[in-house]
């Protein structure tokens, strides 16, 4: 019988059930090798005229010195280590990649750029 929030409980799953919780992808073992994650990291927004974000980050550091790393950043940059140390490849915006190859998954990490 299921639990309250629907999912079944410990004594319907087969013995199998640590197969569900894996996060490698299904496939052989080649096909495990040669996948690449696509993650892309946008964290700034044009605000006043197209490419100002370019412009921004450089007059705010003439005026006020070097910026703080932003919450977002350091999530990005913690998933990369992440990956780096379970040995997952993946690659930056990499948007040429991701348009010959649309049928990829696209990871969105801080605002994406519309």
């Amino acid at each position: 019988m299921p639990n309250v929030y629907g999912r079944p409980s410990a004594s319907e799953l087969s013995g199998d059930a640590g197969r569900l919780a894996t996060l490698s992808p299904a496939g052989s073992t080649h096909e495990r090798e040669r996948m690449v994650l696509n993650l892309f990291f946008e964290e700034r927004d044009d605000r006043w005229f197209p490419g100002d974000r370019h412009v921004r980050p450089l007059l705010r550091r003439l005026l006020y010195g070097k910026a703080r790393m932003s919450g977002q950043h350091r999530v990005f940059l913690n998933l990369c280590a992440g990956l780096d140390r379970l040995g997952i490849r993946y690659r930056v915006n990499d948007y040429g990649h991701i348009q010959k190859h649309p049928e990829e998954l696209a990871c969105i990490i801080g605002r994406p750029s519309c």
